[in-house]
């Protein structure tokens, strides 16, 4: 199962990602950890790609954000 839980900042994506993970066991990743270095610095584009493209050749996940 893949579940993507898009929408806008202070939605509780976050909130709805985590108890969905949990549920229903599954790993679970936060678009911004993606995108942000330690202290918000932003990622590089490639790099995030790169990393966002590993997490997804799981057979299963729950993403959540709010990017493109």
């Amino acid at each position: 199962m893949r579940i993507a839980v898009i929408g806008h900042s202070g939605s509780g994506k976050s909130t709805l990602a985590r108890t969905l993970a949990q549920r229903e066991g599954l790993p679970l990743l936060h678009l911004d950890q993606l995108n942000f270095l330690s202290g918000w610095v932003q990622r590089d584009r490639a790099e995030a790609l790169a990393l966002a493209d590993a997490f997804q050749d799981r057979p299963g996940w729950v993403i959540d954000g709010n990017y493109p």
